[in-house]
C-alpha cells in the first residue's frame, strides 16, 4: 500500500459532466504532476484517474475518469481525498485532523497543554486545549502560530501576554464575585 496523505473532501458535483468540487489543503502547482488521486470509499483507498482539474476561487474543480455524469459525482460527496505523499512536501499546509494530539509549546512558557480540537470560525480558526481543568482557546493564525512540526508533533506558539489568564482567573473572578454575592 503506497504512503497516503489526507488533503481534502469533495463538496459538491460541478457542472453536468460528473466534475467534483474538493475543499484542499495544498497548492496549485501541487497537481502539476498528479494522473491519480485515491477517494477513500469504505475505509480503501480506491484509485481515480485526473483527465482535467482546475481551481476557482479557492475550490479544486476534478474530472475523473469514469465519473461522467452528476449522478456518478453524487456517489462521492464527502468522501476524502488522498494522495501519495511524494507529492506533498513538509512544507505543505498539515490537514486538521492531524494536529489534534500535537504539543503546544509557547516560546516563553514551554510547554502548556495538547491540542485536543479545533474550532474553525470565519476570519479566526482556534486551538483549543486544557490548563489546570479549563479549555482554553489560541488564535491560530500567523501572528501566535509560529512554526508546526509534523516529525516532532509540536505547534510553536507566541501567546499573547495575559491570554492563559484570561481563561484560569476568569472562574477565580466568578468565585469571588459569588461569595460576595452571598455575603450581602
Amino acid at each position: 500500500m503506497k504512503d497516503l496523505i489526507k488533503i481534502g473532501v469533495i463538496q459538491k458535483t460541478h457542472g453536468i459532466k460528473g466534475e467534483i468540487s474538493c475543499h484542499i489543503q495544498v497548492t496549485p502547482d501541487d497537481f502539476a504532476d498528479i494522473q491519480t488521486i485515491f477517494i477513500k470509499e469504505k475505509n480503501t483507498p480506491i484509485p481515480y484517474f485526473v483527465s482535467n482539474y482546475h481551481f476557482n476561487q479557492g475550490k479544486l474543480t476534478l474530472s475523473l475518469e469514469d465519473i461522467d455524469s452528476v449522478e456518478k459525482a453524487k456517489k462521492l460527496l464527502n468522501m476524502e481525498i488522498w494522495l501519495e505523499s511524494k507529492f506533498i512536501t513538509e512544507d505543505e499546509y498539515i490537514w486538521v485532523d492531524q494536529i489534534i494530539g500535537f504539543d503546544i509549546v509557547d516560546q516563553q512558557k514551554g510547554k502548556i497543554g495538547i491540542v485536543e480540537n479545533y474550532y474553525k470560525i470565519p476570519n479566526n480558526d482556534l486551538l483549543v486545549t486544557e490548563i489546570e481543568g479549563k479549555e482554553v482557546l489560541i488564535p491560530a493564525n500567523t501572528h501566535i502560530v509560529k512554526a508546526i512540526n509534523n516529525a516532532s508533533r509540536t505547534i510553536e506558539v507566541d501567546l499573547p501576554e495575559g491570554l492563559i489568564e484570561i481563561y484560569l482567573n476568569d472562574s477565580k473572578d466568578q468565585q469571588e464575585t459569588q461569595e460576595y454575592d452571598n455575603a450581602h
